[in-house]
Formats: C-alpha cells, structure tokens, sequence
C-alpha cells in the first residue's frame, strides 16, 4: 500500500496524558498508512498560545476527530480533553448528520459517554472503535479503513494506490483488506526487529527487544504462541549462564537470574494464557532465585527445572509439569499446586496407588515455605506440614519447632 499524498489536514488524537503510550501506539498506526497526525506533544512549540493552536487544529484542519476514552479519562472530573470534545461536539453540529468526522475510540472496556450531539444524537450512538484485547487487530484495520475513507472523500485522493478518488472507485471492504494487510505487515516488523534485539550484546536493548514481544503478543492473537516460544527458548538458553558475570578473582558472588532472563519470566507469568495454543517449554531451565509471584504458569512445562530459592507466591500453576523440579527452599506460600504434576504417572487419583513414588517429591521440597498452598488430595505430605482438608491446603505443624528458611524478607502474603 502506497502512502497518502499531500494531504491539506489531519487526524487529530484527543485523549488524555494517562493514555500517553496507548495514544503513541495510535499514532504509529495511522502514520504508517500515511495518515497525517496532529498532537499536542509534537505540534505545539515553545512560545505558542496552545489553546488557540487547539482550537484551529480542530476546528480548521481536522479531517478527522478520534475521541479516545478509557477508565483512566473518564475517571477524571477536569480534563483539556473535555474542552477539545465541546469544539468537536461544536464542528460535528456544523456538518450534515450523514458526514463521519468524529470517531469515539476505546482502550479498553469502558463506556463512552453519553454527550448530546444535537438531532437526537449521542456520542455514544456513533459508532466506535475498540483497540485492546482480542480485537485489537480488528479494530485498528476497520479504524483505519473508516480513516482513509474520510480523507480520500476530502482530498480528493485514496491511500490505495495513490490514485484519485474520481477515477478508482473504492468500496470498504477494499480499504480493510488494505488496512489488515498493512496491520500484519506491521506486526512482522516489529516482531523481526524484536528478534534482532534480542540477538544484541547490550543488556538493555535485550530487555527491550522482550517488552517489544510482549506488545506483537498483546496486539496480535495470531503471533501469540510464536511470541512466548521464542521467549521460553530465550530463557532455556540463557538461563544457565552464571549471573553475575565472573568479578575478582578468589571472590564468590550469590547465583541469582539474569535480568533479561527475569524480564521474559515476566512477560511469560502475565500472558494472556486463553491465547496459548500449546504448552509454553521451560524443561530444565535454571530458574534459582528468579521472581514468579503471582505469575501465570498454567499448563507451563517445568519438568528438571531448578527453582531453588524462587518466589512463587501466590502463583498459579495448575496444571503445569513439575516432573523432577527442584524446589528446595522456594517461597510457595498461597500458589495454586493442587492441580499441579508432580508424577510422570498423573492424573492425580492415581498417585495413591505409587504412593512411594512421592519420597523424592518431598525431598526436592525441603526448606520450601508452603503456608496456603493448595495441594494434591493424595499427595504425600512434606515434613513439618499438615493438609487443612477442609481447604485443601497446607499449613505448618504447630509441634514441629523447625520452619524453612525465608529468602524474601518483604512480607509474609
């Protein structure tokens, strides 16, 4: 797709300073369709009166009016984007009701607000465009589409092969075939330069090239389960190199997760896990120390790995593979281990019958703190603990005077 030509306008992007990034992201959108864009950030300069700029920006040059609302705007009673949406509010009156100018944009589950437009409108009756979640790819194409059809009517010109408008006819579902297309190209080049960051011998640009993937995943359903394949091979590989590197001679440094090896465990433990097609493979990965609180390792493979020391509170990992793990002295305190595999011989109703299997279970269990956890009906039970069997989880044995060592020291939950 060809970008637009000269167009006298813009699409002008109201929203408020705590969508900041989700306004950026937009912005790249649109502007890689060869939408021109107007924001206060970068067409406003020194010296300027800002209000009238504003106002001229919309009353004057808008081609295009994009509200953006979230639970962050509408959670504010005083915004300079209320004042925006009364001039927009003021040009949309001026113009025929037939004739799309403002299009309300949502970034996430929130509602728009119930303004009259005049004629028996709201702007809650116009439609809108979703860009977060599942949808997302969707949304920004149709958003895209519905773009370029108003500036092709106003200037005379389509985004669609630089031709004119009189002379190429151009029907909507042209233009979202185009949109989605030049979408998924996008999400390709992000994904590659992505890879290539992680390739780097600078720390920080690895970590960026993880938070990179971790935006194709959130925007791209499709590009889900290549995005956390990469990152578990990332960490399988990396995972054992010593961290930190060798210092002086003679002097012994503490093993502890290298921090873009931390940063992938992170993006892993807060997917969207509906999104999985397969299980994300951590087999046999050096995980000591590293920091999974609250993390979502659901139906993960974790089998070998060694998750001495880690901490794993409140963690989820039902159904995830814990065949030959070494948990010795993690903080397991209120994660989710009932639905967990200990056992190659799972499901667990079977574990009664090879109840003599679960010794080097509980022995690669030493030391880990487990208040709250929940766990497997006929499990074994590890020295020093008692199952609350009204709960189903673990508790510690108030005549047992030894208790594991606490490597995290914020606080107990």
């Amino acid at each position: 797709m060809s970008q637009l030509g000269k167009v006298a306008g813009h699409a002008f992007i109201s929203y408020v300073r705590e969508d900041s990034r989700r306004a950026d992201q937009l912005q790249r959108i649109l502007e890689a369709a060869g939408i021109p864009v107007w924001r206060d950030t970068a067409d406003l300069w020194p010296g300027q009166d800002w209000r009238a700029n504003i106002r001229r920006a919309i009353t004057n040059d808008a081609l295009v009016f994009l509200a953006c609302f979230s639970q962050l705007s509408l959670s504010r009673s005083r915004s300079y984007q209320n004042e925006e949406l009364l001039l927009a509010i003021e040009q949309l009156r001026l113009r025929p009701p037939d004739d799309p100018w403002l299009i309300p944009v949502r970034f996430d589950e929130s509602d728009i607000p119930d303004r009259d437009l005049g004629g028996g409108r709201t702007l809650a009756s116009i439609q809108r465009a979703d860009l977060f979640g599942d949808k997302f790819g969707e949304g920004a194409a149709r958003l895209v589409a519905a773009v370029l059809r108003i500036l092709g009517r106003d200037s005379g010109t389509t985004a669609i092969m630089g031709e004119p408008a009189r002379s190429r006819r151009v029907t909507d579902p042209d233009m979202l075939r185009s949109s989605r297309a030049l979408f998924q190209g996008q999400v390709i080049d992000r994904y590659t330069k992505a890879i290539e960051q992680l390739g780097s011998e600078m720390l920080d640009v690895r970590i960026g090239g993880i938070y990179a993937l971790e935006r194709v995943a959130q925007v791209s359903a499709k590009d889900h389960p290549a995005v956390m394949e990469t990152l578990a091979a990332f960490i399988r590989e990396h995972s054992h190199d010593q961290w930190p590197p060798p210092g002086d001679v003679g002097r012994e440094q503490e093993r502890r997760t290298r921090s873009d090896v931390q940063a992938a465990l992170t993006v892993l433990g807060r997917r969207d896990t509906k999104r999985d097609t397969r299980s994300v493979d951590l087999t046999g990965a050096d995980l000591t120390g590293a920091h999974l609180r609250s993390a979502q390792l659901t139906g993960m493979d974790l089998t070998g790995t060694d998750l001495r020391d880690a901490d794993l509170r409140h963690a989820d990992l039902t159904g995830t593979s814990l065949v030959n793990a070494d948990l010795r002295y993690a903080d397991l305190r209120y994660a989710k281990l009932a639905g967990a595999f200990f056992l190659r011989r799972d499901p667990p109703q079977e574990n009664r019958l090879f109840f003599r299997d679960w010794d080097p279970v509980i022995r690669r269990l030493q030391g880990a703190q487990l208040d709250g956890a929940s766990w497997p009906e006929h499990a074994g039970i590890p020295v020093g603990w008692k199952l609350d069997t009204s709960g189903g989880r673990l508790e510690w044995r108030a005549d047992d005077p030894r208790r594991p060592r606490f490597p995290f020291q914020d606080d107990d939950r």
